[in-house]
């Protein structure tokens, strides 16, 4: 991941991270311009999904096919 300092617009490094949450991190990085040297905390947050993940995926076939008779389950199953 390539941070770009506020300040001077060059690139950055991350040298800590504190995770708030599963989802939220603060990074804390500092300008490598030696002309800026800025130091500087920027929150990283989740957003959104682009895509389902495949574990998602498997476990809402699995609820499903737990959820229909078992009839329909051989059924579904047998098709296979």
């Amino acid at each position: 991941m390539q941070i770009d300092c506020p300040k001077c617009m060059n690139k950055a490094i991350i040298y800590s991270r504190k995770k708030l949450d599963i989802k939220v991190s603060t990074l804390y990085c500092a300008c490598k311009n030696e002309d800026c040297c800025h130091t500087f905390a920027m929150d990283l947050c989740y957003s959104h999904s682009l895509s389902p993940s495949k574990l998602e995926q498997h476990n809402m076939i699995s609820d499903l096919l737990r959820s229909l008779p078992a009839s329909e389950r051989q059924l579904i199953l047998a098709n296979f």
